[in-house]
């Protein structure tokens, strides 16, 4: 058997589910992280603090974090390529590793997905409360 007849043995047996090999581009990846990660919560709720701690480096801080985004956006690209299913961590995780590791992290996506959205929330509650300038009655936010 010839080394181009070997396939990765997790990875062979996929079924096709109407998803075409290739079809997410490397700035596809890039786009589909930058709207998931929602840059502009991020941004409100670690900006005056990292002002605060990081003074001028700020800006440095946040080019030096795109280079490990970078590198998730590509793994990303190659396991779609490898993988192409909507099901992203559960199926991945199933499929390369074991079928518990794919529950696992498809359940911790869906819980930060909660909690990010929870924090998402007070962000917008504080940021407009502040902007309309209306007394803080809320202490837990």
């Amino acid at each position: 058997m010839a080394d181009d007849d070997v396939l990765d043995p997790p990875m062979h047996d996929l079924k096709s589910k109407g998803l075409k090999k290739g079809s997410v581009s490397l700035i596809g990846a890039v786009s589909i992280g930058l709207a998931a990660t929602a840059p502009a919560y991020s941004l409100t709720g670690a900006l005056g603090h990292g002002a605060a701690e990081a003074g001028y480096q700020l800006p440095v801080v946040f080019i030096i974090a795109v280079v490990p985004m970078y590198f998730v956006a590509l793994a990303y690209k190659h396991l779609t390529d490898a993988a192409p299913d909507a099901g992203t961590v559960f199926t991945w995780g199933s499929k390369a590793i074991a079928p518990h590791i794919g529950w696992i992290g498809g359940y911790a996506l869906l819980l930060s997905s909660v909690l990010a959205g929870v924090g998402a929330a007070g962000i917008t509650v504080n940021a407009v409360t502040v902007a309309l300038g209306i007394e803080d009655t809320s202490k837990w936010l």
